[in-house]
């Protein structure tokens, strides 16, 4: 029998070789190339979730501090109307006509008017270190 005998010559192995290393890296370097492509896109989806978050949250307190302001300007005018309730009533019960309940209860719905007052104040406030937060304000 015959036999054949098949010679591989080196150079021809190296360049096999460097062809299939060459194409894995090729193909190694195309992953990563659309894998840095996906990222982009999720980072850049992220981004945009956060930019309208932010804008939400923004006109959310803008909305609170005006409904806070119109809160203030309704429990300054109810404290007005108290204190000129609580001192008919001091009037009243001074002379005679009124009783000493009556002057508590002005007195009450004074303090009450107050209390409201003030904490629409704090909440106003509260309301303003958001905006400063969300604005990135540093004092």
């Amino acid at each position: 029998p015959a036999s054949i005998l098949v010679r591989l010559d080196s150079k021809d192995l190296e360049t096999q070789l460097a062809s299939a290393t060459a194409t894995y890296e090729a193909q190694n370097a195309q992953i990563q190339v659309e894998q840095a492509r996906i990222d982009f896109y999720q980072a850049q989806e992220e981004y945009n979730k956060t930019v309208e978050v932010l804008k939400n949250n923004l006109k959310d307190v803008l909305l609170s501090i005006d409904e806070t302001k119109e809160r203030l300007n309704s429990y300054k005018a109810t404290i007005d109307e108290a204190e000129l309730a609580y001192n008919i009533a001091l009037k009243r019960y001074s002379s005679g006509v009124g009783t000493q309940l009556e002057t508590i209860d002005a007195m009450v719905s004074l303090t009450r008017a107050r209390v409201n007052y003030y904490n629409a104040i704090y909440e106003y406030y509260m309301l303003h270190a958001q905006l400063d937060q969300l604005l990135a304000k540093n004092y």
